[in-house]
């Protein structure tokens, strides 16, 4: 009767099978963070690539960042100084057919039109992060650093010389990896059509590497640079023509693979094309043999675009490619590929190529993204042989101490019970078993968004040689095999070197691998903390369930305080070194030209003027009780631009009561309270009027619940409020309103 169910169902199990991985031979080493590059272009928004280096792609161990975006390159002037000014352009500039920069300085750059190459595109949102920027934020990962794409189509060589040259030598950007112009073989494409009328042809694109690559190495000898940067699928004739003609100056071969171009295959037609790639790259490496004999090794294969299907359709945010790209990886392991940028890193409601998409005002992961958490946490970057039953896609992969044994089971029905046999290692008794699947991550396709996306279930369990495992439908596994004896645990004691004394810290113990950065695989029930120097504990004992836990550190003043952690026989110490605050006092708004913009506004009357010898602000009050501070008496709803507002911690203000100024009671105060997106209220602190009367005061008031200061650099307006129990009348005057800046 079972059996008849599990017909219906649809399900079946296979009869035991043996994985085997033969952890002795070695397929490819990689730097695996190349592989896990990304695309970001010059119309992505800056705020949401700095949350997101900030956010989920901090946790992924992308190495390589492509900019300033695919087709944009080819039409893409880096540096617009001298051609734009207050956004307006310089037509004079132009000198057919090109753009006359003045690189003595940078301002951000710009983009023209693909058919008339003296129409600069002026839109802000398509011009919404410049050069500048993308390198910025780019750096701020731990990992990753860019690979630029130049502009070989409607640009020139001095111009990408000229990026080269401000990137590396005057900036420390640190770009090693150049590509020379974005599919010039297409149509579509900015610079396919050249100047004289003619279109780009294999051969002239030879031509202009040439010109492009002695331009650049001119500068920086040290950098790689690398083409056709064509589709492989229509345009593998741009290949052979670069290495027979240019092949001396090439440094790695860049392609663009999308493997399928049909939204109505089948599922396991999409399977099927993980295997498309190594053919391609066998004709490449023959290429490269037949040219480049002696540099064959040397010159690396990048893929700069890529994705599972070119068109946008309904498998975009599907578990289909948590699955597809967990294999796709390996893939490009065993093909011989030495790095890859992902298109895309952002998509919306358009079903897009995005290891991110919007959801309810932010980024969240997409299935794609699983895939990259998992070879950013549990690969290696040396891929093993293996063996594994028909039907899985098993890649194993291995460093000095740890075995990962990866396998994908693309099936929707069969499941798979298998054995996973070791050769050439023995394992510990102790790992882990990550799950990827349905009940990690479910897009729903009639709501359009992820109802569940808590990512990979991570798992200890027991480890033998030849244990059984169960690979259900659908769903990709991990296991991680510790060598026997090779890891001991270690305590970790996250502070940072230095902070301020006015500051409490945040900080974590780790159990961790002795010499790695990975979690020990047991619990530890009880660590105890202690401190010398001025500072306090939030607790002195913590339990380690799940490898990490949490303490605060708050100072008592400067010095050096020494934090120990002590469980069982591990012990671990930490020093930080507390500095006093060191204000900058930065006047904003100092009312001399005796105007108030729209964004100073008042519940009651207020005016600019001269008052008490001072061009200052006036604030009159028409004998009202204010028994709660709710309404204000002032506010100013806009900070400038050059206000650093992360640097913000608290207010800082000029004030004279005059003897006008009446209210019969002696307790009559103010506060001054700033608001941010993040913090609609925060409290600067109260102040008492009648001490205040007959003379100019300097007030400086420090935010003092130092919790508002992670929500600080969203700051939008700051806010004066009242509270009397008597009627009050006349007028208080401001002056010199600012900001308390931290240091930087």
């Amino acid at each position: 009767m079972m059996s008849f169910l599990g017909a219906i169902a649809g399900a079946s199990t296979t009869g035991t099978e043996g994985i085997r991985i033969r952890a002795g031979e070695e397929i490819a080493t990689v730097n695996r963070s190349h592989l896990l590059g990304l695309n970001i272009a010059v119309y992505n928004s800056p705020t949401d690539y700095q949350r997101a280096i900030d956010g989920p792609i901090k946790d992924l161990d992308v190495g390589l960042v492509r900019i300033p975006g695919g087709s944009v390159s080819d039409k893409f002037y880096w540096n617009g100084h001298g051609v734009i000014e207050d956004g307006q352009v310089d037509q004079t500039q132009f000198l057919s057919p090109y753009w006359q920069v003045d690189f003595s300085d940078y301002a951000p750059g710009f983009a023209v039109d693909n058919h008339d190459w003296s129409q600069v595109i002026l839109d802000p949102g398509y011009n919404r992060m410049d050069a500048r920027t993308m390198h910025e934020i780019t750096r701020k990962h731990p990992l990753a650093r860019n690979l630029v794409t130049v502009n070989a189509g409607t640009g020139t060589p001095e111009l990408a010389a000229e990026w080269v040259r401000w990137a590396n030598i005057e900036n420390d950007y640190n770009v090693t990896y150049w590509e020379i112009g974005n599919e010039l073989n297409g149509e579509w494409e900015a610079g396919h059509v050249r100047p004289d009328g003619t279109k780009i042809t294999p051969e002239k694109y030879a031509k202009i590497f040439i010109e492009f690559a002695t331009a650049m190495k001119a500068v920086d000898p040290a950098i790689k640079v690398g083409g056709p940067s064509s589709d492989i699928r229509h345009h593998e004739d741009y290949f052979e023509p670069l290495l027979r003609l240019a092949g001396d100056q090439v440094d790695f071969l860049t392609l663009h693979f999308y493997s399928l171009r049909d939204s109505l295959a089948p599922e396991d037609k999409l399977f099927e094309g993980l295997f498309a790639l190594k053919p391609v790259t066998e004709r490449l490496e023959a290429l490269l043999g037949q040219y480049q004999p002696e540099r064959k090794d040397e010159i690396e294969l990048s893929i700069t675009e890529w994705n599972s299907k070119l068109p946008k359709d309904q498998d975009a945010y599907r578990l289909f490619n948590s699955l597809w790209f967990s294999a796709w990886f390996g893939e490009m392991i065993k093909a011989g590929i030495d790095s890859a940028t992902l298109w895309d890193t952002f998509s919306g409601d358009d079903n897009g190529h995005g290891l991110l998409v919007e959801q309810e005002g932010d980024y969240v992961p997409t299935g794609r993204y699983w895939a990259f958490w998992l070879w950013s946490h549990f690969m290696a970057d040396t891929l093993v042989q293996t063996e594994s039953p028909e039907g899985l896609h098993t890649y194993a992969t291995r460093d000095e101490d740890t075995l990962y044994v990866m396998t994908m089971n693309p099936s929707r029905t069969q499941s798979y019970s298998v054995t996973l046999e070791l050769d050439g290692f023995e394992p510990s008794p102790r790992g882990k078993e990550i799950t990827l699947s349905s009940r990690e991550y479910f897009w729903n396709p009639y709501a359009d968004r992820a109802d569940w996306n808590s990512g990979p279930r991570v798992q200890d369990r027991a480890m033998v040689n030849g244990m059984a495992a169960e690979i259900p439908p659908y769903c990709v596994k991990v296991f991680q095999f510790n060598r026997q004896g090779s890891r001991e645990p270690a305590l970790e004691i996250l502070l940072p070197e230095t902070g301020y004394a006015d500051l409490p810290r945040e900080g974590w113990v780790r159990l961790l691998e002795q010499g790695s950065n990975r979690p020990y695989p047991t619990d530890r029930d009880a660590v105890y903390l202690s401190v010398e120097g001025p500072a306090e504990l939030s607790t002195n004992r913590l339990s380690l369930k799940g490898g990490a836990a949490r303490f605060t550190l708050a100072p008592t003043g400067p010095g050096t305080v020494t934090v120990r952690a002590q469980s069982e026989d591990l012990t671990v110490k930490h020093s930080i070194e507390f500095t006093p605050v060191e204000w900058e006092k930065r006047v904003v708004w100092d009312f001399e030209q005796q105007e108030l913009g729209q964004s100073a506004v008042s519940h009651y009357t207020c005016k600019t003027g001269s008052f008490a010898g001072r061009n200052a602000i006036g604030l009159y009050l028409p004998g009202v009780v204010i028994t709660e501070p709710k309404d204000h008496v002032f506010a100013i709803e806009a900070i400038p631009e050059d206000v650093p507002l992360e640097r913000i911690g608290g207010v800082v203000f000029d004030i004279f009561v005059p003897d006008a100024f009446t209210v019969d009671d002696d307790g009559a105060n103010m506060q001054a309270v700033l608001q941010s997106h993040g913090a609609y209220w925060i409290p600067c602190g109260v102040f008492h009027l009648d001490p205040l009367r007959g003379r100019w005061h300097t007030l400086s008031l420090e935010i003092p619940d130092k919790k508002f200061l992670k929500v600080i650099n969203q700051t939008f307006s700051i806010r004066f409020l009242m509270a009397t129990a008597a009627p009050t009348t006349g007028p208080i005057y401001l002056d010199n309103i600012g900001f308390l800046l931290r240091p930087e």
